[in-house]
């Protein structure tokens, strides 16, 4: 399907400048035309990328993998887009057992509002199912899969489409009652450029499919612009009273990242490691509410042979901020007065 054969019900489309953190301009390309590809074939209008870059130097918006409400306005009103979608690309290695790790968001350009949040982290040996039948060594098939597995899963757009399936605990319900939710990028501690950018997409999307109100990443980039100062892990308290005051933020979540070892070997036995902090912080008082260190690798699901074994790095991520979650909230309404503490103790332990 092309763009003229756009579905009327849909809304339009323009596709900001994925973030690549990889070291492939090429593998950068091939999953922005594979984003754009999945998107008209599912019937969506889709800005001319042309009309959008040749607006956006118009304006000097500099916007990559990320958006922000100003900057939104202006590519409406440019291009008569209703959404926006971006993300990035978080990991692309050609190796034996190849591995890709990508992020997507959309954004609601009427209501400033991030509406929908995904990621996939996968290698060609997690393709595999019985005695290796659909293994991938292709990295360019297992990216055209991850992409359109990814977008399959994103809700349709329209107002009348699906409603999203979201999984909020009780504990979750009484948090999203205060306010928003902040994903401030995690530092990284590690030897690996792109570490802090799957942990950090990770949160987000779990975020997301709770049912928390997630500020964009854009956002938290303006504000960082506006201070002229920088943060990863934690942040200032002009910031926090920013996100309080001007985007309704009850709740901040951050971390460090201090081990990240894909799966780099020929060895397809081999399994990623990973090791990162999550915190979560009152804006209104700046305190800690809550914090967990987590040490993960891809065995950590594994039962006889070999099946639940993991092999992409940001996989093993996800599990490990879905299976924490809990505990994270849990501590944080332990912290809170008694009104919000109803009911936690059966709640802790809710599974996803």
């Amino acid at each position: 399907m092309t763009n003229a054969e756009a579905n009327d019900d849909l809304p339009k489309i323009a596709i900001v400048p994925l973030a690549n953190y990889s070291n492939s301009l090429k593998a950068h390309d091939l999953v922005t035309n594979l984003l754009r590809e999945s998107l008209s074939d599912m019937g969506y209008d889709l800005v001319d990328n042309d009309s959008l870059r040749a607006g956006m130097r118009a304006t000097r918006l500099r916007l990559v993998g990320e958006i922000d409400s100003a900057g939104s306005d202006q590519i409406a009103e440019q291009t008569g887009a209703e959404i926006l979608m971006t993300g990035s690309l978080d990991i692309y290695l050609e190796q034996v057992n190849p591995e890709v790790s990508v992020s997507f968001r959309a954004y609601d350009c009427s209501t400033h509002r991030v509406i929908w949040a995904g990621c996939i982290s996968t290698t060609g040996e997690d393709q595999a199912g019985l005695f290796g039948v659909g293994r991938l060594t292709n990295i360019q098939e297992l990216t055209a899969k991850v992409v359109k597995t990814l977008i399959a899963k994103m809700p349709e757009l329209s107002e009348q489409g699906r409603k999203p399936k979201h999984k909020p605990t009780k504990n979750d319900l009484k948090l999203m009652q205060e306010g928003r939710i902040a994903i401030v990028r995690f530092d990284n501690s590690t030897d690996v450029p792109n570490a802090d950018a799957v942990v950090t997409n990770a949160m987000i999307e779990e975020a997301w499919q709770r049912g928390y109100d997630v500020v964009e990443p854009g956002e938290l980039s303006r504000i960082r612009a506006r201070l002229a100062a920088d943060f990863q892990g934690g942040t200032s308290d002009s910031a926090l009273a920013i996100l309080r005051d001007e985007y309704g933020v009850a709740i901040v979540v951050t971390g460090t990242v201090t081990r990240f070892l894909p799966n780099r070997g020929v060895s397809i036995e081999a399994v990623p490691e990973i090791e990162f902090t999550i915190r979560s912080i009152n804006p209104n008082s700046g305190e800690v509410m809550s914090s967990l260190s987590i040490e993960r690798d891809g065995s950590a699901r594994e039962t006889i042979f070999g099946a639940g074994r993991v092999s992409a790095i940001g996989e093993v991520a996800r599990q490990a901020l879905r299976d924490s979650w809990n505990e994270l909230i849990a501590g944080w309404i332990a912290k809170t007065p008694a009104a919000l503490q109803t009911d936690t103790d059966g709640d802790q332990n809710a599974k996803r």
